[in-house]
């Protein structure tokens, strides 16, 4: 049977998905934020807008793959949740995770990482990140060690005398964790090694536009790669000596570690915004039992749920092949965007409420194309690891009563589309321990 070509967008509708989804996507920063961007996109209410656009393309379309009139390669917008697993699931071929933008933006600091690599060097270097963070375990071999940090950085930022945390307190606790978690305590005040790659990646956000540094990427790796080599007991520098093989681009692959951690304490700040707005949501979560914390897991994916920390995924097609009945030939990029599979009121009558304990276990695991951490083989593999660390820091955070001053979130209403986290606040009333 003859396959359908995808759906052909108008110059004009692709002018409107550029204008409301792209581009604020671009404009805010794919490997690292920009904090003004992501403001002034608040205000303007951008998310909100890029869903409704995606929706409208929807009603006119059909939910079939919808390719944007440019030029070059075929993009090719995913339109239905069904679509969107079968990409993911057909994952790494012929849906390669390593697409042409991916490489051209990881190449500044990670060019050797799992995510950007291809064919047998993926799948070596994808199993050595399996290994060495557990990937199927909830709870991780170090929850002892990481444990105790995290009860002492968040201890530090909650003393008795801080009355109010805003972003900037939370980001260095959070940085630290990340530090010590996955390099040993010797890497707790090494603030420069967490500054250097925050200055790659925000070079990195530019991909084929901007030239590398390659200098500074030198710099960092060599600093990385001596904190890896003492191996500190209890962190995860120490399985990195334990697992580690040939050709496995270890300082990439951690380099990638300490990035993803940094979306991560995004959800965990909102995340404790949306236990203030929820008494019976904090009392719940003060009697969670760790290190499992099931419930807490629930609310941090019900953060990432609401406001996505990956707002885009992409794959490129190795091969001809088909999706949703379409032809797609080999090159064409495959777009995901997150939060129209996330918010879309149409279809989910979830989309814009807290309701954590859906994640639990037993329960509905939400919306079939909810992809904080992507899905099938190509999975973020520090998925419970991040879960875990997460949780333990917000399990803690909830032991003080904190009242959010600004902004606050309104039980009464639907969550809203978008949330900044940098200009959000917390004030401290009552501390439980």
């Amino acid at each position: 049977m003859t396959q359908r070509k995808p759906s052909r967008a108008s110059a004009a509708e692709t002018l409107a998905f550029a204008g409301e989804v792209a581009l604020p996507t671009l404009g805010k920063g794919v490997l690292i934020r920009r904090p003004t961007v992501v403001k002034a996109a608040d205000r303007l209410e951008m998310d909100a807008r890029g869903v409704h656009r995606l929706q409208r393309l929807r009603a006119r379309h059909g939910d079939r793959p919808l390719r944007l009139r440019l030029p070059g390669p075929p993009r090719i917008v995913v339109l239905s949740p069904s679509d969107a697993m079968a990409v993911l699931d057909r994952s790494p071929d012929p849906f390669m995770p390593a697409s042409s933008e991916k490489q051209a933006a990881l190449a500044h600091f990670e060019p050797r990482v799992a995510l950007a690599s291809r064919g047998d060097t993926r799948d070596r270097r994808r199993d050595f990140n399996e290994d060495a963070l557990d990937s199927d375990a909830p709870v991780h071999p170090c929850v002892a060690a990481i444990t105790a940090v995290v009860d002492e950085e968040i201890d530090a930022v909650t003393a008795p005398d801080a009355t109010e945390m805003d972003w900037p307190d939370f980001s260095r606790a959070w940085f630290r964790i990340v530090r010590r978690v996955v390099l040993g305590d010797g890497a707790r005040e090494d603030t420069e090694l967490t500054d250097q790659l925050a200055r790659l990646r925000r070079r990195a956000n530019w991909a084929f536009l901007a030239p590398r540094r390659k200098a500074l990427k030198r710099t960092f790796h060599q600093r990385l790669a001596g904190h890896l080599q003492r191996a500190e007991p209890g962190s995860l520098a120490a399985r990195v000596e334990r697992f580690r093989r040939p050709d496995d681009a270890a300082t990439d692959q951690v380099a990638h570690w300490l990035f993803a951690f940094d979306p991560a304490g995004m959800a965990v700040f909102r995340a404790l915004a949306l236990l203030t707005a929820h008494p019976g949501a904090l009392d719940e979560a003060r009697r969670d039992e760790a290190p499992e914390l099931p419930y807490l897991r629930g609310c941090l994916m019900e953060s990432l749920r609401l406001w996505p920390t990956t707002p885009v995924i992409l794959r490129e097609t190795s091969a001809s092949t088909e999706l949703g009945g379409c032809a797609l030939p080999a090159g064409a990029s495959v777009i995901i965007h997150a939060p129209f599979f996330h918010r879309d009121d149409e279809s989910l009558d979830i989309a814009h409420s807290f309701a954590p304990e859906r994640w639990k276990p037993g329960q509905t695991s939400g919306p079939m194309a909810f992809v904080p951490f992507s899905a099938g083989p190509g999975r973020c593999p520090a998925r419970h690891l991040v879960l875990m660390t997460g949780a333990l820091a917000l399990h803690r955070l909830a032991q003080t009563s904190w009242a959010a001053s600004d902004p606050a979130l309104d039980p009464r209403q639907p969550m809203p589309a978008s949330f900044d986290p940098y200009g959000l606040r917390f004030v401290a009333a009552a501390r439980l321990r």
